[in-house]
């Protein structure tokens, strides 16, 4: 069974978990995801956010790096000027949500769960670096491939979950970079302040 079947097996074994629970509507696989690329973003504030520790951040793509159009700022997050072209990139990861009941159209999920697929590219650069690059307000893919300390990976497991309502995020990955060192990382925040982050490159 590959990696990919696994993450999506184990998907359904959660759904049929959570299935009993009263007032809830579970819908998987989410098929198409939101209009990003990659989880680097602003706060709702403007500044530039990134999960990272004091020496490494750590970058996750949820579209293929080579997707992202050459003049778009990663720190938009979303890519509302490129739909639909940008759903015609495949995720790097597969995932299920979950709504209340009767949830009118639109409404955001209890709960949204990610997994990375095959070969899904995470991305480090050291955190004094990125953080220089992105005092303007501006990353582009050029100016990101363009940093020094840039080291570019894949994952073999990534996992996200996401608490709409609560404004909390988790994320857990580990994987292989390309200069055959491995990586590992752990990360919270809730409303964009870091409660616990964790970057090992061995």
């Amino acid at each position: 069974m590959t990696l990919t079947q696994r993450i999506i097996v184990g998907a359904f074994v959660f759904v049929m978990a959570v299935g009993a629970v009263a007032d809830a509507n579970v819908r998987v696989p989410t098929t198409t995801g939101g209009p990003f690329y990659a989880r680097i973003e602003r706060t709702p504030d403007g500044q530039p956010f990134a999960f990272h520790t004091d020496e490494w951040a750590v970058i996750p793509f949820y579209r293929s790096p080579e997707c992202v159009p050459p003049d778009f700022n990663l720190l938009d997050f979303f890519d509302f000027a490129n739909i639909p072209q940008i759903f015609a990139c495949e995720l790097t990861i597969v995932g299920f949500e979950i709504y209340q009941n009767d949830a009118p159209p639109g409404a955001a999920p209890i709960q949204a769960m990610s997994f990375g697929l095959d070969a899904m590219p995470v991305w480090f650069v050291q955190w004094s670096e990125l953080e220089a690059a992105v005092a303007d307000d501006v990353l582009t893919m050029a100016e990101l491939e363009g940093l020094t300390t840039l080291v570019k990976g894949t994952a073999t497991f990534f996992k996200e979950t996401l608490h709409p309502g609560a404004f909390k995020l988790q994320m857990v990955g580990g994987g292989i970079l390309e200069d055959g060192r491995s990586f590992s990382f752990q990360s919270e925040e809730t409303h964009y302040d870091i409660k616990h982050i964790g970057i090992a490159i061995e």
